[in-house]
């Protein structure tokens, strides 16, 4: 079963308590499973409702966790406008959603595990490298180069 299936849109706003309010797009609808160790991502250690990162650099994303997707997005009432997805696959969902999901993620819990900001970038360019899409390549280098700075404010 293709990863990207576990994954369905949403007009909800995220509700956990810690995280910054804002529109999100997709919904998990099963845990995604990550391993990042390849990227120094090792020895922390973090657990909430929507995240589990293990010391080996096992990552696990809960379902039920939200994502808007690539950004910067202007939400209207009539939807998302900005930084395309990519292209919609055969489960109608975009090409880079497991690139999103990790960033988003390790974004939105950044005040507490500890990994270094530009590591979640790197995370995210691993993970958007491995697709077929024709923009990988520039989706990686402008979240590495202009990703934020600063995590999310908890």
């Amino acid at each position: 079963m293709k990863l990207y299936k576990s994954l369905h849109r949403s007009k909800e706003r995220h509700r956990h308590s810690h995280h910054v309010s804002r529109p999100r797009k997709y919904v998990l609808q099963k845990d995604l499973f990550y391993h990042l160790n390849g990227l120094g991502i090792v020895g922390y250690e973090y657990e909430d409702k929507d995240i589990r990162i293990r010391s080996n650099g096992h990552i696990t994303v809960y379902s039920g966790y939200e994502s808007d997707g690539n950004t910067p997005k202007l939400n209207t009432p009539f939807g998302a406008y900005g930084v395309p997805d990519g292209p919609v696959q055969k489960d109608g969902l975009p090409i880079s959603a497991r690139a999103f999901i990790i960033h988003d993620a390790l974004l939105d819990t950044g005040h507490h595990h500890g990994i270094a900001i530009q590591k979640v970038h790197q995370a995210y360019a691993y993970e958007i490298r491995k697709t077929t899409w024709i923009f990988k390549r520039l989706y990686a280098y402008m979240v590495v180069k202009f990703g934020p700075r600063k995590y999310r404010h908890a």
